[in-house]
């Protein structure tokens, strides 16, 4: 027994590798053509983008592992019920449950899994995500200041900058300032940007400041080697920014559950997600043993499989969008996820299979017909 479980689990294990590979590679794809313009247009390193990119993963990883191991599961055990080794477990007098334990002691595991993942990984990276992400959208040198084009930093003043380096080094500045009444123009060598989105400064050298008062109408040049020149905050926001509810922490949420609907369906989905890697694991296996054999195939089990896992998959997302408007509808949440496994383990503990099930109710259906001829 332990030898069949092995076999089953070396299998499933390498399956489900190389699929989730495969899905994240489409994932990671998708989401870099969403930032893609970041490299294009905004001058970050492929290395920032990468490691923003791979922030993601987490996030998409929770919601992978059950469809990725439903896929494998199904596809595992419809192999061996085509090559007979269901059959001739079965025949050897091995329960139907323990056929199944394979998938199922895997499901478990990547459940406990997920768990760790949906209240320590995942909120960690999406904080890394937005901390990053809100770092290069509010960084002036990367932003704001665009090669060859003269940029409106703020109301009242422009900046052009004919080349930047990777060092953020910037070269033949032209600086246009109009704000609260003054008139002055500055050129310069080179020049950085320093501070952050709510004290934007510039240091900039080998260059001359050109001045006109406005009430006197004299006009004044200074020339200088070093001189620092104060932006202000970008867009007067003071570089603050709004929390997503995926990167609270558990207790986070706990403290806030009262204010918005939202947190508790996030605490929730917590709690929920991970459950289903238990539920297609029964969805994906249960079918395929407790069925009748058929030797033309198992396609219609294996169809039957999925629709029964896209069906509860469905569900899982209507039922999160209504009990976001009503709270009282969240248990149906873990019904959602609890019940196909609770169905599915006891058809595997069941003496009789689904076959018979099946032509039992029809032999009852056709005595009543005839009871009421």
């Amino acid at each position: 027994m332990r030898t069949l479980n092995l076999y089953i689990m070396k299998q499933i294990v390498v399956g489900l590798l190389l699929v989730l590979t495969v899905m994240l590679a489409i994932v990671w794809l998708t989401q870099s053509l969403r930032l893609i313009d970041m490299i294009v247009t905004k001058g970050l390193s492929v290395w920032l983008f990468i490691r923003l990119t791979a922030l993601l993963l987490p996030n998409f990883l929770v919601i992978l592992l059950p469809i990725a191991l439903f896929a494998v599961c199904l596809f595992i055990y419809n192999r061996m019920s085509t090559d007979k080794e269901l059959a001739v477990t079965g025949s050897a007098g091995l329960h139907p449950l323990r056929i199944a334990e394979p998938a199922i002691i895997i499901g478990i595991v990547l459940a406990l899994l997920s768990y760790v993942m949906t209240f320590k990984l995942v909120p960690e990276s999406v904080i890394d995500f937005k901390e990053l992400q809100w770092t290069i959208k509010n960084s002036v040198s990367h932003v704001l200041l665009q090669e060859g084009e003269f940029n409106q930093v703020g109301k009242g003043l422009t900046v052009y900058v004919r080349k930047r380096d990777s060092d953020g080094v910037m070269y033949g500045l032209l600086i246009h300032d109009q704000r609260e009444g003054r008139k002055e123009t500055i050129i310069a060598e080179r020049g950085m940007i320093t501070g952050d989105s709510s004290n934007i400064k510039a240091v900039i050298e080998n260059g001359s400041r050109q001045e006109l008062d406005a009430k006197t109408g004299r006009f004044a040049v200074l020339y200088f080697d070093r001189y620092t020149m104060d932006f202000g905050a970008l867009g007067g926001k003071g570089g603050i920014r709004s929390k997503d509810t995926r990167e609270l922490s558990f207790t986070e949420l706990m403290s806030v559950l009262h204010e918005k609907p939202a947190f508790m369906i996030e605490l929730n989905k917590r709690f929920v997600l991970p459950l289903y890697n238990i539920c297609f694991a029964f969805l994906a296996v249960t079918l395929l043993i407790k069925g009748r054999y058929n030797r033309k195939g198992q396609t219609s089990k294996v169809i039957a499989s999925a629709l029964l896992m896209l069906l509860v998959e469905s569900a899982q997302l209507g039922i999160e969008n209504l009990a976001a408007k009503h709270l009282y509808l969240i248990p149906l949440m873990y019904l959602n996820a609890l019940l196909p496994s609770f169905v599915c383990l006891y058809i595997l503990c069941s003496n009789r299979t689904l076959g018979a099930i099946k032509n039992g109710l029809s032999a009852r259906h056709k005595k009543l017909l005839k009871a009421k001829t």
